[in-house]
């Protein structure tokens, strides 16, 4: 079991950082204001619990551990929710530039 505290350590870290930089990402490209309220939101609620968890290990309880996993949640779904729309409006870019380039 000791050995597995490191490795956890830094699976934790790792998972927790890169949500927090994909939700300052997802902040700025996000369009409408309303999504980008509850994107604040959620990355708040969710840098509050892990800063939380660094000093006392409520991942487990069953008052704060739900709330983490779902404010993590709310972020993949709006960062997949704009990955999508940024590939639909690459495309669109591309087929309205080679419908005017015929004309």
């Amino acid at each position: 079991m000791g050995r597995t505290r490191l490795i956890g350590f830094i699976i934790f870290i790792t998972l927790c950082f890169i949500l927090i930089i994909q939700a300052e990402n997802l902040y700025h490209r996000c369009t409408d204001r309303h999504d980008q309220y509850i994107i604040m939101a959620s990355a708040l609620g969710f840098i509050i619990i892990f800063a939380m968890n660094l000093i006392n290990d409520l991942i487990e309880t069953d008052k704060v551990g739900p709330f983490f996993f779902f404010n993590a949640a709310i972020l993949v779904y709006y960062a997949s929710k704009y990955a999508d729309h940024s590939l639909n409006s690459s495309h669109t870019q591309i087929s309205n530039y080679g419908t005017s380039a015929n004309q």
